[in-house]
């Protein structure tokens, strides 16, 4: 897989040596141009990058410079932050930074979300010594490929990805699982899937989110829409969307449920078959089961 590297805006570091290992020497491409920490390997040594907007980075790479080098191995920290480049900081991972000149290290790491400010800092080893990188440079997948974690899979399992997406994940897969996603979406999160589960996006979404879902689910969205919740559903449930909905909720389903949506009104049922704030509110819990909307086993 190729990573795609992402270069700062902004930067705050240590690195701050201006006789020919200057700061913007970090970032700039070259391995062959190097930066140096004034004070050498300290306890404080660190570099934080603002990457402009945020963004889910899953490797990180640091060479020691051509010169000098770093004098001791040192096991640093990598870290985002979603409040500045000096504060907020939280550990996903760790880098070693071996002793020596023109030593890289490279770091893979799990997705942990989407962040603007990244950072490496010193965690352990030996201080003193020269501290100069030639390069530290964070990245993210290619746009082409939908990053996503998956756990817990048995039997058959299919994903099938043709458009860039942000991130999604599964959790507690089992027995047959299949989602194809034909379009950009944001995030899709499902969890505690068991028997038969498939999704299809045909259009991008804004979020998507399943929870305890068992034995068969079937969701069709045939364009884009709002959030859509659904928790403890049970058995055999069916959604299809057709067209842009808003916000909408599912809680406690059992039995067999199912309905085709061939066009989204603000208030598709009667209401006494559903709970809402108000007349304009499009967040539909249902208050019991409905007869007329629903068929139900």
């Amino acid at each position: 897989m190729s990573f795609v590297a992402q270069s700062p805006t902004a930067v705050n570091s240590t690195f701050t040596f201006t006789t020919g290992a200057a700061e913007a020497n970090l970032y700039d491409g070259n391995d062959a141009t190097p930066a140096a920490d004034a004070g050498g390997l300290t306890a404080s040594t660190r570099a934080a990058y603002d990457l402009g907007s945020a963004k889910q980075i899953e490797r990180c790479r640091a060479i020691t410079a051509t010169s000098n080098g770093f004098s001791n191995a040192a096991t640093f920290n990598i870290q985002y932050s979603d409040t500045s480049l000096t504060a907020g900081f939280t550990t996903v991972a760790t880098i070693i930074v071996p002793a020596g000149t023109s030593q890289a290290a490279v770091e893979t790491f799990p997705p942990a979300g989407t962040h603007r400010y990244w950072a490496i800092s010193y965690a352990s080893g030996t201080t003193g010594g020269n501290a100069w990188l030639g390069e530290l440079t964070f990245y993210t997948q290619p746009l082409d490929v939908v990053p996503y974690t998956e756990m817990g899979k048995a039997a058959a399992f299919s994903v099938s990805a043709p458009s860039a997406a942000a991130s999604y994940s599964y959790s507690g897969i089992s027995a047959l699982f299949s989602a194809r996603l034909a379009s950009a979406l944001t995030t899709y999160v499902e969890t505690g899937s068991a028997a038969l589960f498939r999704s299809t996006f045909s259009a991008a979404s804004t979020s998507y989110a399943l929870t305890g879902i068992a034995a068969q689910f079937t969701s069709r969205t045939n364009a884009d829409f709002g959030a859509f919740t659904m928790t403890g559903s049970a058995t055999q449930t069916l959604q299809s969307w057709a067209v842009s909905a808003g916000a909408f909720l599912i809680g406690s389903v059992g039995a067999t449920l199912s309905r085709d949506f061939i066009n989204w009104v603000q208030r598709p049922f009667d209401s006494d078959s559903w709970a809402t704030v108000n007349a304009q509110d499009e967040m539909w819990t249902p208050a019991s089961t409905p007869s007329t909307s629903w068929t139900t086993e």
